[in-house]
């Protein structure tokens, strides 16, 4: 049996593993791509730890990089808990062993929030960078959740119902790929998902009763909004909202998130917006009465051709900052 395939099984036994870790998510997220799993066991050969990575080859360099619509998918311990800090510690080293054995040119992943056993990866010369999602971190109370939305978020919601607008489960996957593309094209970007991987993604988790889509229409059938929502046992996830330029001003883009945590309450237990490094969105994020958490993106670069062009990217992003 390979890792991979003992992987499957492994999840199938652990459903609470954050979602993009899954074996499912990353079969689909990677398909036509080469992906593998590093695999920890015990004394007793249980598996103890994972990490599933996705590994890129250009111009005969290797690298594992974060595959698309994933927000983490790093190391992750079984019964993290009955784990002292010098076993989860050991774990990453033993981890690290095994990432030199691919010698790499660059790697970088992101972790989950609850990840903190950095030390090794620091030690062994990799950088730690703090990314930032925000949360509603309790849905058990809907009255209280809608009362931490700003007043905005508030009026945005009530002008929706005012107006007629309603939410239906209706969407097929391939219609909301195409809204999704539609709609960013009006505001003069690229859909940046293949169709086959972003249909295949909300299709395998709507039939696996872990992912929706919500529409909101007007009374005469006009699509203003749609949003792709995944969950398991621990969270729900903000993964792939669409809003039709043209009903930008209608309060549908706020209804459908609102629609999706009342959707989400007896399902999970937090949702997740995924964060954005965009000051924007993140202050959109913010006004859902959300708290920001942080989580790290572990990196190490081996390549000086890679480390040229880092720079060079980061240079063009400051620039365009400025325009």
């Amino acid at each position: 049996m390979t890792n991979k395939e003992e992987y499957k099984l492994f999840c199938e036994q652990h459903p609470e593993m954050p979602l993009s870790a899954q074996y499912w998510w990353m079969n689909i997220l990677c398909k036509n791509k080469e992906w593998d799993v590093i695999i920890i066991r015990n004394d007793q050969q249980e598996i103890i730890a994972t990490l599933p990575y996705l590994l890129v080859r250009k111009m005969g360099m290797k690298i594992i990089l974060q595959p698309t619509l994933s927000q983490t998918n790093g190391i992750w311990f079984a019964n993290e808990s009955s784990l002292s800090v010098e076993e989860k510690e050991k774990i990453c080293s033993a981890i690290l062993y095994q990432l030199k054995q691919l010698h790499l040119q660059w790697y970088c992943q992101f972790y989950d929030h609850r990840f903190v056993t950095t030390q090794p990866f620091e030690s062994a010369g990799y950088q730690v960078i703090r990314r930032r999602t925000y949360v509603i971190e309790d849905l058990s109370d809907l009255d209280y959740v809608f009362s931490t939305f700003t007043s905005s978020k508030q009026r945005h919601i009530r002008k929706a119902y005012r107006n007629g607008l309603k939410v239906d489960w209706d969407m097929s996957a391939t219609a909301f790929y195409t809204f999704h593309t539609v709609s960013l094209l009006q505001r003069g970007k690229k859909n940046t998902n293949s169709q086959e991987v972003e249909v295949s993604l909300c299709e395998e988790a709507m039939n696996r009763g872990q992912g929706a889509i919500l529409r909101v229409k007007d009374a005469e059938g006009n699509t203003h909004a749609a949003l792709f929502i995944a969950w398991n046992s621990e969270a729900g996830y903000y993964m792939i909202p669409a809003t039709d330029f043209n009903y930008k001003a209608s309060g549908a883009s706020t209804l459908v998130v609102w629609e999706a945590i009342k959707f989400l309450q007896d399902k999970t237990k937090t949702f997740d917006f995924e964060g954005s490094m965009d000051p924007a969105i993140a202050n959109s994020y913010r006004q859902y009465g959300t708290k920001e958490i942080g989580y790290p993106c572990i990196e190490k670069t081996n390549s000086i051709l890679i480390r040229l062009w880092k720079r060079l990217k980061a240079r063009q992003g400051r620039k365009k900052k400025q325009q």
